[in-house]
């Protein structure tokens, strides 16, 4: 969501990141809500261009994947998850992230998690990884939902 003053018309609006058009799914007289692209990652610039006028702005578009070895396991199974976080290069603050697995599993720290990264945690190529090792409780399958939170300047 892109807030700001709008006259509720999409069909007026166009938003490129770093130049690349996107997608326009709605438009209120408040806000334009946007699909955004699945990369590149990392710093880069937005544009909105309303009825023929255009702002630019600073935008980081951040990209998570998480992987498991196993989907699916028995009880006192493990296999772990990891989270990579990219788009990170040149942050100076911490970005929150919220960890959470549902299903018949225990993660390791928790089921809910509240993840800081730090700056100093960021690797060259702009990446920031964990992982957690996961248990079974009963057979079954289980879910990990990853959510980074960018603050806007």
């Amino acid at each position: 969501m892109i807030p700001g003053k709008f006259d509720g018309d999409a069909s007026n609006t166009s938003v490129t990141i770093g130049g690349k058009p996107v997608d326009v799914i709605a438009e209120s007289p408040r806000k334009v809500v946007i699909q955004i692209p699945p990369g590149p990652n990392g710093p880069t610039t937005i544009t909105v261009t309303e009825q023929g006028k255009t702002t630019t702005g600073a935008f980081r578009n951040v990209g998570v994947n998480l992987s498991a070895p196993k989907t699916s396991l028995m009880k006192g199974e493990k296999t772990t998850v990891t989270v990579q976080v990219s788009g990170l290069q040149g942050i100076k603050q911490n970005l929150p992230m919220d960890l959470v697995t549902t299903g018949v599993v225990n993660m390791e720290g928790g089921n809910t998690q509240h993840i800081t990264i730090q700056p100093s945690e960021v690797q060259a190529g702009g990446t920031a990884s964990l992982t957690r090792t996961l248990t079974g409780i009963t057979p079954g399958t289980f879910n990990v939902t990853a959510t980074v939170i960018v603050p806007r300047k």
